[in-house]
């Protein structure tokens, strides 16, 4: 298989324009321990990290390109790469190229500002509050390595075909710079919430989504318990209707089948052994007076079910 790399420099590749359609690629890309179908993938890791990318199950043999204008790249090997992060935390788009399919996927790499950056509970200005200390041996529970910085020029960068970053911002208030925790994970559950809703004939381009990630200040604050998934950027509350003003346009009946249809989704991603990362809570709520129906998905790694 040949394989070729193209560095350049120039325009940033982190798009902002959400798709039309859900669009699976040729191959599939494998990020770290990652893995996904999709045109847009995200990955968070810290300046200086090593972090190892490629394709995989593809349905060609190359030739494969890589085209990136910034780290280091150590080691090319026919469509997997080695790549050094760069030392200044911020976004580092790098695109690959399938040449037979002619298609080109793009991976935004989010390199973080580190944990211990953070002083009293505050990073930059923005109060972050205080950790708990880490629970059991899932890595999801302990502190994060660091935290994506959001300003009002990237908040509207892609995560994934459907999603943008500024999506999973804490509600609390404060000006920018902001700053959220996400698994990658959690991304790509979405991402295939998205496809299945599309495939099952709904409609759906977006998730409205009502609460992403959580500082602990704010999660302290709302009341909610220490060790919760938003706290450690592995939840997402999201509505069953696209957003809360197309509520009253649909019937009781309409949002039951979309509300099974949701579970259905969940339990198959759930249950499938090739999507053991993306195992995890599914927590139905129904209309209150504060809010209308939505969905808690996260990614524990325990499959854990609720109604409220």
């Amino acid at each position: 298989m040949a394989a070729c790399f193209v560095a350049v420099a120039g325009t940033s590749w982190a798009y902002t324009t959400l798709y039309s359609r859900t669009q699976r690629l040729p191959f599939v890309l494998r990020i770290a321990d990652v893995q996904t179908p999709y045109p847009v993938a995200s990955v968070f890791v810290l300046p200086n990290q090593i972090l190892k990318f490629g394709a995989v199950y593809a349905r060609s043999n190359g030739p494969w390109i890589l085209r990136t204008y910034s780290g280091k790249t150590y080691r090319m090997n026919t469509s997997h790469w080695t790549w050094q992060v760069p030392d200044k935390p911020g976004i580092y788009p790098m695109r690959i190229c399938d040449l037979k399919s002619g298609r080109w996927a793009t991976i935004n790499i989010f390199a973080m500002v580190p944990y211990r950056q953070m002083e009293h509970g505050y990073l930059n200005g923005y109060r972050i509050g205080e950790y708990p200390k880490a629970r059991g041996s899932s890595p999801i529970f302990k502190e994060p390595a660091g935290f994506v910085e959001v300003t009002a020029e990237n908040e509207g960068t892609l995560l994934s075909p459907h999603f943008r970053l500024g999506q999973f911002v804490c509600r609390q208030r404060g000006g920018y710079p902001k700053y959220v925790v996400l698994r990658e994970e959690l991304i790509v559950k979405l991402e295939l919430i998205v496809d299945r809703l599309n495939a099952s004939g709904i409609p759906c381009n977006e998730l409205c989504i009502m609460s992403g990630y959580r500082t602990p200040y704010h999660n302290r604050a709302i009341g909610s318990q220490a060790y919760s998934l938003h706290v450690m950027g592995g939840a997402a509350d999201f509505c069953l209707v696209d957003n809360l003003a197309a509520l009253a346009s649909h019937s009781r009946k309409s949002l039951y089948r979309r509300e099974q249809v949701l579970r259905q989704i969940i339990e198959d991603i759930d249950g499938k052994p090739y999507y053991h990362q993306l195992a995890g809570g599914l927590g139905v709520y129904r209309t209150s007076r504060a809010h209308g129906p939505f969905v808690h998905v996260d990614v524990r790694g325990d499959r854990i079910r609720w109604t409220r």
